[in-house]
């Protein structure tokens, strides 16, 4: 019995790093039944991802998202750093309603982001 479980282990690992990390793909390209409607609007999923912080200086505190563009959600903490975006993507902080402000727009990576006077976040794609 201990080497019929050794032997599924071994392909079961195998087949695990035969298959490639998750990659942005566009949402149409994913199968209509799987599609979390949330996301339905979106380009991307993921098309972000990035950490909170709870300090400004992004060093303590951090929290790992991955998220589809299209959502508004919440911001929590006092920094953010984008760790990657979809090609042609760009993250609005602030109200995901208004982006006259250009100063509300980022698509810097590791580029540390206060973030304490802003309660939401969306990526555009």
């Amino acid at each position: 019995m201990p080497s019929i479980l050794s032997t599924i282990l071994t392909a079961a690992l195998a087949l695990t790093s035969a298959v490639p990390l998750a990659a942005a793909q566009p949402i149409e390209a994913l199968n209509a039944t799987a599609i979390d409607p949330r996301a339905a609007a979106g380009k991307y999923d993921p098309a972000v991802s990035l950490a909170t912080f709870s300090d400004t200086n992004c060093w303590q505190g951090q929290q790992d998202v991955s998220q589809p563009d299209g959502v508004c959600y919440d911001l929590p903490g006092q920094g953010m750093k984008i760790w990657w975006l979809a090609p042609g993507c760009r993250v609005l902080v602030g109200d995901c309603f208004n982006s006259v402000d250009p100063e509300w727009r980022y698509v810097d990576i590791n580029y540390c982001i206060p973030v304490g006077d802003k309660y939401h976040y969306q990526v555009y794609c």
